[in-house]
C-alpha cells in the first residue's frame, strides 16, 4: 500500500473515532499574530498532571477489558479508549481549552462554548484574507481554543491534540515498518515522516484549509516520539506490574516536546502558490502588526530570543523539513515570517 492510500485510511480513521470539536482533521488555524504582544501563567505543570491522570485511568480500564499482550498494543488501545466519542472525560483536549486552571488568548472568562467560539472566529488572519474554502465559512469549522503557554512556548491547545492524535499514527505507522526487517531504523523514520507531511499535505492542513502548518508536524512528530518512549528506550514508560498489568511507571512531562516550532508565529504556515491569497495576506499583515511596537517590543523579542536560546537541537522531523525545503521538494514558509513580510 502507497503512502498516499496509507494516508487516506488513517485519516478516515481519526475522522470516524474522533469527536468533531476535538478532531485535528476538523479544526481551523488559530491566528497566532494574535499572540504576539500577549503574556501568560505558564501551565504546563497543570497539563502534565492532567495528562497523566488521563494516561492511568484510560490504561486501568484497558487493563480491566483486556490486558493487551505487548506494549505496542496497550498503547493503541489505551489512545483508542482515550478517543473514544464515548469518553469525554479522559478528553485532554477539551479540559485545556475550558478548565479555569489555564490562562489563555483570547480570555474565555463566563463566555458559554459558544460564544467562545465566535470571538475566536471573529479575529483570525486567515477568514479575513480568505485563505480558507469557502466550506470553512460555511460550517464554521471550529478552532481549537485560545492560545496557552506551555513552558513559555505559545501554541494552541490543537498542537497538543495532534501530538495525541496524529502522533498515535505515526506510532502505529512506525510499528507496521518494524516488520519489514530489510528497513535500517534511518529508512523507517524517513518513511514516517513522509507519511506525517503528506496527511498534513494533502488532507488534514492543506487538503482542507489550504494551510499547511508545519507547527503540527512537528507536534505530530512530537507526539510519535512520546508514544515510543512508552514502549522502547532504555527505560520504557509502560511496564507490566507483578499482576501482569500494564501500568505507567515514567510519567510523561511536556517538557520533553512542546518546543518553539510549534508557534507558528516563530515556525510558519504555508499555503499554496496563489499571488493574490499571498498578497492579501501579507498586505494585512503589514498593515496590521508590522509595526514597531510589536516586532520590537520587549515581549516579541524576548520569546523569540527564549526560543532561539531554548533549541539546542532540531528535530529530526524539523530537520526534514529544512532538507526538503531547501531542495525545493516541500511548500516554503520562510517567506511568511515575520521578518520576511514586514522588511
Amino acid at each position: 500500500m502507497n503512502v498516499l492510500r496509507v494516508t487516506i485510511f488513517c485519516v478516515l480513521v481519526l475522522s470516524f473515532f474522533t469527536p468533531l470539536h476535538f478532531n485535528p482533521t476538523f479544526a481551523a488555524d488559530l491566528d497566532s499574530f494574535l499572540s504576539m504582544n500577549v503574556l501568560l501563567e505558564d501551565s504546563i505543570d497543570a497539563v502534565n498532571v492532567k495528562t497523566n491522570e488521563n494516561f492511568k485511568n484510560v490504561l486501568n480500564e484497558v487493563n480491566k477489558l483486556i490486558i493487551p499482550k505487548n506494549c505496542n498494543s496497550a498503547v493503541m488501545e489505551m489512545v483508542g479508549r482515550m478517543y473514544s466519542k464515548s469518553n469525554k472525560k479522559d478528553n485532554i483536549i477539551e479540559w485545556v481549552i475550558h478548565s479555569g486552571e489555564i490562562d489563555r488568548y483570547p480570555k474565555k472568562g463566563n463566555l458559554s462554548k459558544k460564544e467562545y467560539e465566535r470571538l475566536i472566529n471573529s479575529n483570525n488572519i486567515w477568514r479575513e484574507a480568505k485563505v480558507y474554502p469557502a466550506i470553512y465559512n460555511k460550517y464554521n469549522i471550529p478552532y481549537m481554543g485560545g492560545f496557552i503557554n506551555m513552558n513559555g512556548y505559545y501554541i494552541g491547545p490543537d498542537k497538543i491534540d495532534h501530538a495525541l492524535g496524529l502522533g498515535i499514527i505515526y506510532f502505529a505507522n512506525y510499528i507496521s515498518l518494524l516488520k519489514r526487517k530489510h528497513l535500517s531504523e534511518e529508512e523507517r523514520l524517513e518513511k514516517v515522516l513522509k507519511l506525517g507531511y503528506s496527511s498534513e499535505r494533502y488532507f488534514i492542513g492543506m487538503g482542507m484549509g489550504q494551510l499547511l502548518s508545519y507547527g503540527d508536524l512537528e507536534a505530530n512528530w512530537q507526539g510519535f516520539e512520546m508514544y515510543k518512549s512508552m514502549c522502547y528506550g532504555d527505560n520504557p514508560r509502560l511496564k507490566k506490574n507483578s499482576s501482569g498489568k500494564w501500568e505507567l511507571v515514567r510519567e510523561i512531562d511536556w517538557r520533553d516536546y512542546i518546543n518553539a516550532y510549534m508557534d507558528e508565529l516563530y515556525n510558519p504556515c504555508a499555503m499554496y502558490d496563489n499571488k493574490e491569497k499571498i498578497e492579501r495576506f501579507h498586505s494585512i499583515v503589514r498593515k496590521k502588526y508590522c509595526k514597531d511596537e510589536l516586532l520590537h517590543g520587549e515581549i516579541l523579542t524576548n520569546r523569540f530570543d527564549y526560543y532561539s536560546n531554548s533549541t539546542k537541537e532540531l528535530s529530526l522531523n524539523q530537520k526534514w523539513v529544512e532538507r526538503e525545503m531547501i531542495a525545493g521538494k516541500i511548500f516554503n514558509n520562510k517567506i511568511h515570517t515575520l521578518e520576511s513580510i514586514c522588511k
